[in-house]
């Protein structure tokens, strides 16, 4: 399999997160639609996928550029012990509680383009950091993203008022009729460009058809509200990365939610998150659209597989069946990228 990174730039508010599943079962109504995005079609590749998925998406990430002119990635910080990712602090408990706080802010690692990780030297970094593009709080002299409006969040929430309009008097109505709410939206800063990896089967599909079902996903708006024009990007470009390999690498980062097999691993460090699937497109409307929930392992999970293959395959976990009544043969992405690391814990 061959991994890219897509980049994408937002057009719009998002109401629903860019996670790796969600992007997936985007693409899979493309692929409804058009069976020539990959060879053999959906329902084809559906019957294969617990053995072998045919694509595997990764969560969007933020993409640096160093003054190098060298691109940076900004991914979570790994769920591992704090002793583990901080030893310096392992002895000292008085300064572990004085930092703790400051620590918990530095969500990012910063990784190369290689997608290399090295526990020892990761770096990590907090929002308020990759944002400030002065001279004198850059960080090694990278040059990130225009500020959001408080200039210490890389991703600003906040509040879209709504209300039902009466179609026959072009009015919200009067008494119980107006009835108004209001949704929950986030919006990345305007020069914000975002990465999502891609670990696709050449056998089955290539970069420019993938790359075609992410621009229409794009066009037509991702996740919630896409109907009133939130969720819209576009694709800027794409690259072929060389998967990272580490000679001692006895562990995986994943970098999108994930459900590993039983047995799969001997050990695990991951946030809970349970996915409370819906249906997309048509199936939104139908008698029942909500699919049954997942728990996941969130991106930013470290396993440690008991399956050496499992460190170079790049990809863990498993394809999740059985998540629909509505839709019998429906899947959800229960696969990650990964990317290998030693890890002692």
């Amino acid at each position: 399999m061959k991994l890219y990174d897509v980049t994408i730039h937002h057009l719009a508010a998002f109401g629903t997160p860019l996670k790796g599943d969600t992007l997936f079962g985007q693409f899979c109504w493309q692929l409804a639609y058009d069976s020539n995005l990959v060879d053999g079609g959906l329902e084809h590749n559906l019957d294969f996928y617990q053995e072998a998925p045919f694509l595997v998406i990764s969560s969007a990430y933020p993409k640096l550029k160093a003054a190098t002119g060298q691109y940076l990635y900004a991914l979570k910080k790994p769920d591992l012990p704090f002793n583990v990712l901080f030893p310096e602090l392992k002895d000292d408990l008085r300064k572990q509680v004085e930092e703790r706080k400051i620590i918990k802010s530095k969500k990012w690692m910063r990784l190369s383009s290689d997608l290399t990780i090295n526990v020892k030297k990761l770096q990590f970094v907090s929002d308020s950091e990759l944002i400030d593009t002065a001279p004198e709080k850059q960080i090694n002299k990278v040059t990130v993203i225009e500020k959001t409006g408080d200039g210490q969040t890389l991703i600003k929430s906040f509040a879209q008022p709504h209300n039902s309009i009466n179609r026959v008097t072009a009015t919200t109505g009067g008494g119980a009729q107006f009835a108004p709410y209001q949704t929950e939206l986030f919006i990345y800063s305007p020069s914000t460009l975002l990465s999502v990896f891609v670990l696709l089967n050449e056998k089955l599909t290539d970069v420019q058809r993938v790359v075609a079902g992410f621009s229409r996903i794009g066009s037509y708006g991702f996740g919630k509200d896409a109907s009133i024009g939130k969720g819209r990007f576009r694709v800027e470009s794409f690259r072929e990365l060389t998967a990272p390999k580490i000679l001692d690498a006895n562990g995986l980062y994943c970098l999108s939610p994930c459900v590993p097999k039983s047995g799969s691993y001997s050990d695990a460090f991951y946030h809970p998150f349970v996915r409370f699937g819906r249906h997309g497109d048509s199936a939104a409307s139908s008698s029942n659209p909500f699919k049954n929930p997942v728990i996941m392992a969130d991106e930013g999970a470290v396993f440690v597989p008991t399956q050496k293959d499992d460190l170079t395959r790049g990809y863990f976990g498993s394809g999740m069946t059985g998540v629909s009544k509505h839709q019998p043969k429906a899947v959800a992405q229960g696969y990650a990228i990964s990317l290998p690391l030693k890890v002692e814990v």
